[in-house]
């Protein structure tokens, strides 16, 4: 099941933050050596990082941790979409209105919002 199938189907908050940190133990966490100031996620309350790589002309795949359970989990639900997409698709994506159709956006703080944005506006720059 895909990781924003099993959130929609979450009901109530509980069981989504449930859902949110089994998809964050999923989530290949990016090494400790790319961790540094170059790939941090500036706007974000809990410390993120995010590295990207090529896998082809057509494809990138990105990476990335935090020390938040909650903000990894969200981290693995973007990534799973943008890591889906091809190059082109990654840039233009409206990631935001995704979480908002699966329901996540709800369950998120400001800060977290605030932290949601960076993420993705780092991804669409890559």
């Amino acid at each position: 099941l895909p990781l924003a199938a099993a959130i929609q189907a979450a009901k109530g908050w509980d069981n989504v933050y449930r859902q949110l940190m089994l998809a964050g133990k999923h989530m290949p966490v990016l090494d400790e050596a790319q961790r540094t100031a170059e790939n941090q996620v500036e706007g974000c309350e809990a410390a993120v990082w995010l590295g990207a790589m090529a896998t082809d002309t057509q494809s990138r795949q990105f990476i990335a941790y935090s020390p938040s359970k909650i903000v990894r989990g969200l981290l693995a639900v973007i990534l799973e979409k943008a890591n889906s997409l091809e190059k082109t698709q990654q840039s233009q994506f409206d990631y935001l209105d995704y979480l908002q159709n699966i329901g996540l956006h709800r369950f998120l703080s400001e800060s977290r919002q605030n932290g949601t944005r960076a993420v993705v506006e780092r991804v669409k720059s890559y």
